[in-house]
């Protein structure tokens, strides 16, 4: 690896500070497109760093004993946001900026007298000297960078201790201190595929043993009969080889490691899914989970769910389709269930689109109109075009066309645009932003992203502030936590793409939804869109906007109506 510039090394630590702070997930975003448009390989070479981060970032908030239960897009009634209420990844302690102690997890840190308003007991830091020392640099790191290391003990038996992420925090206007476990231990067999993995040497790997310890390099020049020059410069070895800069990263870099090793040795055990209202057993022997709402009997829609809300309906949407006289069918899309091909999303979208007409054959159902939300659009566009003779058209809502075909980057909003064109270079970015919006949803503070991205939009924050509509989102998070985030991820992923074949060539109507106050693909371009390419632009509807069909589902609904008459 070549020595990072100043650029890259500015890059690598705002990643790991998004670790500590999902919130400087908008600097990241911005630095990141800015990067990438210097298309100078930069952002190629923050690939590995980008997905070391993420993984740390899963061992500190998203780990097996995450909570997803109190998943919100904003505060829940009666609990300030990221408040005592919200229980996934709480802090075990927080400081204030001498020390002292603000708040903390009971039993965590074992025997030791932990106790509001005094300092860390000297146990809990540790009983070597340089103690205090150590945790004042911590929190002075932490103030300036957004995060730092620090390894607690629970007591003065507790020789190994735990290390902590140490992450900046402002409260009513006072800096604050939330300290994280990370749960990393030295492990002699990964330490032994980490050093061959990045030809480290014996002796390197034994170092960054000590590190990882929270031994010090004096410990390690001590213990070896070496100077401690000899230690120091060995260090800056290691450095230069992993393309770091500080102990903090290589912390974060081993961790991330380790990490991945678990993913590998579990590759395959995916967690069950949650139990569906259906199941439709197909002819090829697969089966295929599915809701249903609305008219029992009625008109038959395939409705293919979007990103954010799963495949589940508001009581105004199954209110809407009833009046409509139609009945929904919608079946777990891939992103939803475990069959996204990693890293191929227009795989994915072949795969599925091969078993929608057995899906449609195994419920009777012989053509019915199909309506599309947000990402699966692509999904439903393919389906279309594989299979005409099965569809009187389809309807697409939250449409969200391949950036590549749109006309032009600056159609799109930016804080929606970033990652799709960082990601083109360096996937794990995608990633990091996901898990961040995801972090942010469990202490109740999704909002902090969506009203950002959405700040033209009005009815659409006003529509994600909707009990209904956070209740959708809740469910779908509860019912499949494993998921959490990937359907995002897998959204930005399949608009960064290239599925121009499919949006061609269309023998049946193709009818756009478009609401003025969309605020992440401009109107009139969405509209200049539809007629490059034969579809049929319904709006700009006013009071409405990305969100159509939470926000105008009877219209929608009476399309579809449409459609299915029209074509019979």
């Amino acid at each position: 690896m070549t020595e990072p510039s100043d650029d890259t090394d500015a890059l690598i630590r705002s990643a790991y500070a998004v670790v500590a702070n999902p919130e400087r997930l908008f600097a990241l975003q911005g630095m990141l497109e800015r990067a990438s448009l210097r298309a100078d390989g930069t952002v190629e070479n923050m690939e590995q760093h980008l997905r070391q981060a993420g993984d740390v970032f899963d061992e500190v908030h998203l780990g097996p004993d995450a909570d997803f239960s109190g998943f919100a897009l904003v505060p829940q009634t009666g609990e300030p946001a990221g408040g005592a209420g919200t229980s996934a990844a709480r802090p075990i302690v927080s400081l204030d900026r001498d020390g002292t102690v603000i708040r903390h997890r009971e039993g965590v840190l074992g025997a030791a007298e932990v106790r509001p308003g005094t300092p860390l007991p000297a146990a809990v830091l540790g009983m070597e000297g340089g103690a205090r020392k150590r945790l004042a640099a911590a929190l002075e790191t932490s103030a300036a960078d957004g995060f730092a290391y620090l390894r607690l003990h629970a007591g003065e038996d507790d020789e190994r201790g735990m290390m902590t992420i140490v992450s900046s925090v402002v409260r009513d206007g006072t800096p604050q201190f939330d300290l994280f476990p990370i749960g990393l231990k030295w492990n002699p067999q990964d330490g032994a595929a980490f050093a061959e993995a990045t030809g480290l040497t014996a002796t390197e790997s034994e170092l960054i043993g000590y590190v990882v310890d929270g031994r010090s390099l004096r410990d390690f020049a001590a213990d070896r009969g070496r100077a401690l020059g000899t230690a120091r410069n060995q260090m800056k070895a290691v450095f230069r080889k992993l393309a770091i800069g500080s102990q903090a990263e290589l912390v974060s870099l081993y961790a991330g490691y380790v990490k991945s090793l678990e993913i590998r040795q579990l590759h395959g055990k995916l967690p069950e899914a949650s139990t569906a209202s259906h199941v439709a057993k197909l002819a090829d022997g697969t089966h295929m989970a599915f809701e249903r709402y609305g008219k029992r009997g009625g008109q038959p829609v395939i409705l293919l769910h979007g990103a954010i809300e799963g495949p589940f309906a508001t009581p105004a949407m199954e209110r809407a389709a009833a009046d409509a006289g139609l009945e929904l069918f919608v079946p777990w899309m891939p992103f939803y269930s475990d069959e996204v091909a990693a890293g191929k999303p227009l795989l994915t979208i072949r795969r599925f689109v091969d078993k929608l007409p057995l899906f449609m054959d195994a419920l009777g159902i012989g053509q019915a109109p199909m309506l599309a939300a947000s990402v699966s659009g692509a999904y439903g566009l393919a389906t279309l075009k594989a299979f005409p003779t099965r569809f009187f058209g389809l309807v697409l809502c939250g449409f969200a066309p391949p950036l590549s075909r749109f006309g032009g980057e600056d159609k799109v909003n930016p804080i929606w645009r970033a990652p799709l064109v960082v990601g083109r270079r360096a996937p794990a970015a995608m990633d990091l932003v996901v898990r961040a919006v995801v972090r942010l949803g469990m202490r109740g503070e999704a909002y902090r992203y969506f009203d950002r991205l959405l700040v033209d939009s009005p009815v659409d924050r006003e529509t994600l502030r909707r009990p209904d509509v956070g209740a959708v989102v809740r469910k779908a998070i509860h019912n499949r936590p494993d998921r959490a985030g990937r359907a995002l991820a897998h959204a930005i992923l399949v608009q960064a793409q290239d599925w121009g074949d499919w949006l061609e060539g269309h023998d049946k109507p193709v009818r756009v939804i478009i609401g003025a106050q969309d605020a992440v693909h401009a109107p009139d371009q969405q509209i200049r869109f539809c007629r490059q390419l034969g579809f049929e632009p319904v709006g700009p509807l006013v009071d409405t906007g990305g969100f159509s069909l939470f926000q105008q589902p009877a219209r929608i609904f009476a399309k579809l109506s449409a459609m299915a008459a029209a074509g019979d």
